[in-house]
């Protein structure tokens, strides 16, 4: 990870997600998560692991780390990111969340250190570009998630697209995220209901997994859980070597700072 400074700037009242979203994380709710991720990684034990506790344990306000597995240092990006994002794609107008999955990249536990996100959003780049979605904006984030009864770990996109026709999309979906044997629904694509909720979904710095739990009465669901220290730390290593704006996905968009520029199409 680059030892390269974020120079946070004001955000329009308007658009500051801590004053038009409710139960976005506070401050306080990042730091406890922080410690939280400390204390797993010294309990994990491992050279690696310390190495990443320790950047995270000297995060302070006047010396910030950036490392995208710091969730005081991903608040604050966010922050300024979704205002970003409001101020680009407003009210959601002719505009579609697409959820990826990136079902030739699943990978098991002993692999997953060896996974090049920035090598996949490169070629995310590249198959919009070849399809029908390459004159739409694309931002969003990526998201990867642990499956226990298969053993694998599953990477997503979570893209906030702007500009497309149906048409343009299910050539995108037909062309590289038609179902297949391994994954049923590679691609869902959504409409903005919820333009804030939705955005914020989209650059998320967490790994849960889906816990199937039953109640006395016998009604199951499924709930959010925390995974286990192992898979837990192997998560936080892997996006541990990013810096926080790596993380982020841009096609027909560019980072300048802390602010994203919409390219002029040509």
């Amino acid at each position: 990870m680059k030892n390269s400074k974020l120079a946070l700037s004001r955000i329009e009242e308007k658009h500051d997600v801590r004053n038009i979203m409710d139960g976005f994380e506070t401050f306080d709710e990042a730091n406890n998560e922080r410690k939280i991720r400390i204390k797993m990684l010294y309990k994990g034990g491992s050279k690696g692991e310390k190495k990443l506790a320790s950047i995270l344990e000297n995060c302070r306000r006047n010396n910030r780390c950036d490392c995208a597995a710091c969730p005081v240092c991903a608040r604050r990006y966010r922050i300024r990111l979704i205002g970003n994002e409001m101020r680009i794609f407003g009210r959601g107008i002719d505009t579609h969340i697409i959820n990826l999955i990136i079902h030739d990249r699943l990978v098991a536990s002993s692999r997953l250190l060896s996974l090049d996100i920035k090598q996949m959003m490169w070629r995310l780049n590249k198959q919009i570009k070849r399809s029908g979605l390459r004159d739409a904006i694309c931002v969003g984030g990526f998201e990867i998630k642990y499956c226990y009864g298969r053993k694998l770990w599953i990477p997503h996109f979570h893209l906030i697209v702007r500009g497309s026709s149906k048409a343009e999309r299910e050539k995108f979906r037909k062309r590289f995220f038609k179902e297949n044997g391994i994954i049923s629904r590679p691609m869902k694509v959504q409409k903005v209901k919820n333009p804030i909720k939705q955005y914020s979904y989209c650059l998320k710095y967490q790994a849960l997994y889906k816990k199937k739990v039953t109640t006395k009465s016998g009604i199951s669901f499924e709930k959010n859980s925390r995974l286990e220290i192992a898979e837990h730390n192997s998560y936080l290593m892997l996006i541990g070597k990013y810096h926080v704006k790596d993380l982020v996905f841009k096609c027909g968009a560019k980072s300048e700072g802390e602010t994203i520029r919409i390219l002029n199409k040509k």
